[in-house]
């Protein structure tokens, strides 16, 4: 399996989206491609058959045509405060670890994790499309598993992407090259992404950090919204779609998670969507999503501190529509417990929104992770019947005394006996149109609205990836990426 790999000279450089773009457009020319990161942090998640992998992975994993696996991200961390994360490997829960102790894991069982990883997907794949972490040159991590040790391990030439629209472009990349000292040789490539104007007039620099480096540039790619899923919480703000019909307010919770759950609603057309993280900001909504959670009860703390649980309150009182997804579902119950497993070592309770009469407790160090298809409720109002296909990832066990709105093998989410408060454990669910499309109809007839069609998700995204391949066959020196990567 021959293999190249994207390194950024910072975080947000463009990293995910070259290596989406690279496995869409070698798909297309007939091979079969997978992207891998060895590791990556995020509290944005995606659950493929195996596990939990991050779910940028999962996007390039779609954009090569492949089902994701863990093997494409076989660690994975998710901060979860005070200098711990919770690590994953192999798609499965590990351990939580400080910042020290999991140095001394990632030179030990991370770095195996990674090459059994690699190693099965060099049996089954003609190409790898490899990303890196953060900067491969930063001094205090130099021996990190995240990028140049990688390349070794792959023997794979480097791409090293820098983002022009924080300026300083070229010293960021001739300064990064310059930190790798001999690690440098095996850059074969720069790339200079989200440029805005007339590329021309990089001209002089181009030629300047050629001349300096001996590396050459493969192209500057232009500033463009494409529709493709995005990776971390400093992308949320991308997330969001102005004016409509609908008016949906999302709450930026402090230790929000999978906020990809999100993603769908932009698609619809007189729909828009913001995120909320101040009680002023909420205002008058016609919907009201509590997204998921990698801190509960922090989370919900969050929530009666800042007034915006008393403001929740009065709007599910006033029957405007509110939405929890996994953590949301579970601060909409009257209670909320955990007994040292999610939130530190101590016991905590502290008070849900009391929405929903339900109880959620973290007992055991207990993960549930887990594809699944339930039955939604049609009872009217925004439960309209039919069933939803998604994913499970989260402790700690609900339950109490509310009609079912999602049934599996056993209850995934429930609903107020008024039908305007509904929680659920399963992400993924505003992806297909059976939920998606009878919360907006309700909102609309509410409105006086005619609803518009809901758009098909994967071809959705299809489209995105379509474009994005195009951007970059127009704008990257395509034929020396493929002699770089010895299939030109």
């Amino acid at each position: 399996m021959k293999a190249l790999m994207v390194q950024g000279t910072s975080s947000h450089a463009g990293k995910t989206i070259l290596v989406a773009a690279l496995c869409r457009i070698l798909s297309d020319m007939g091979y079969r491609v997978t992207p891998f990161k060895s590791q990556n942090m995020s509290l944005n998640s995606y659950v493929t058959d195996g596990g939990e992998i991050a779910y940028a992975e999962a996007v390039q994993a779609w954009a090569a045509r492949e089902e994701p696996r863990v093997d494409m991200n076989p660690i994975l961390l998710k901060p979860k405060g005070e200098g711990i994360s919770q690590v994953i490997v192999h798609g499965k829960p590990y351990k939580d670890l400080n910042v020290r102790d999991y140095y001394d894991f990632a030179e030990k069982e991370g770095i195996k994790a990674v090459k059994e990883s690699y190693e099965r997907l060099s049996k089954e794949y003609d190409l790898c499309i490899i990303e890196g972490a953060g900067s491969p040159a930063e001094i205090n991590i130099r021996h990190d598993i995240s990028n140049m040790r990688i390349a070794r391990m792959a023997d794979a030439p480097v791409i090293l992407i820098a983002d022009i629209e924080r300026g300083g472009v070229f010293a960021s990349i001739i300064g990064t090259i310059d930190l790798l000292g001999e690690e440098s040789r095996r850059v074969a490539g720069t790339v200079i992404n989200k440029f805005r104007g007339d590329p021309s007039l990089l001209d002089p620099g181009i030629e300047y950090l050629e001349k300096r480096t001996g590396i050459p540039n493969l192209g500057v790619i232009p500033y463009v919204r494409i529709d493709v899923p995005v990776e971390d919480s400093v992308s949320i703000d991308q997330l969001v779609s102005y004016g409509g019909v609908v008016d949906v307010a999302v709450i930026r919770l402090p230790y929000v998670s999978v906020f990809t759950d999100i993603e769908p609603l932009l698609m619809e057309e007189g729909v828009g969507v913001r995120w909320v993280s101040r009680c002023e900001e909420l205002g008058s909504p016609d919907l009201v999503i509590i997204p998921g959670s990698k801190n509960t009860i922090h989370d919900m703390a969050f929530l009666n501190q800042s007034g915006i649980a008393d403001r929740i309150r009065d709007l599910a009182a006033d029957g405007i529509g509110i939405i929890g997804i996994c953590g949301g579902y579970q601060m909409l119950g009257d209670e909320i417990i955990d007994y040292g497993i999610e939130g530190g070592p101590e016991e905590r309770r502290v008070e849900g929104l009391g929405l929903l009469r339900l109880k959620t407790e973290f007992k055991r160090y207990n993960k549930i992770v887990r594809r699944v298809r339930a039955k939604i409720s049609d009872r009217g109002g925004m439960l309209r019947g039919g069933e939803v296909t998604g994913y499970e990832i989260h402790m700690g066990v609900t339950g109490g005394d509310e009609e079912v709105a999602f049934m599996a093998d056993c209850p995934l989410g429930h609903v107020n006996r008024e039908g305007n408060v509904i929680g659920t454990y399963i992400h993924g669910v505003f992806d297909e149109t059976s939920f998606r499309g009878s919360v907006l109809d309700h909102l609309f007839e509410i409105k006086g609205a005619l609803p518009s069609e809901h758009p098909d998700l994967n071809r959705f995204r299809e489209e995105g990836f379509k474009k994005l391949a195009e951007v970059m066959r127009k704008h990257l020196d395509l034929d020396r990426v493929l002699e770089i990567l010895g299939v030109g």
